[in-house]
């Protein structure tokens, strides 16, 4: 995740990913519910998402990002979907991964 945005600019360390930049990008740039689906079924990242959502730290980032945008609409409907990934996430951890049970009692 942390190189998605070198996705093509053809470093030597990332020819050969594990993961699809699609994976990771789709979410962010084109996003659908197929997009999610497909970020959400790694595991990790559904983790990683849940987390974030939960936390306080990521909290505040959603918050700050709505204080940016100068559309009305952006914060209520940013902030709603950020949960609302992080509750689909935890959903996905519970019937899929055993990691479920590291962020359950969040």
């Amino acid at each position: 995740m942390v190189f998605a945005h070198r996705y093509n600019k053809n470093d030597e360390f990332l020819e050969c990913p594990v993961i699809s930049f699609d994976v990771i990008r789709d979410p962010m740039y084109r996003f659908s519910r197929t997009a999610e689906s497909s970020f959400l079924n790694v595991p990790v990242f559904a983790f990683l998402l849940a987390w974030f959502a939960k936390s306080q730290i990521g909290k505040q980032f959603v918050a700050e990002k709505c204080t940016e945008n100068t559309d009305l609409a952006f914060g209520p409907g940013l902030s709603t979907e950020a949960r609302e990934m992080g509750k689909r996430a935890k959903e996905m951890l519970a019937t899929n991964c055993s990691l479920f049970k590291y962020i359950a009692e969040l």
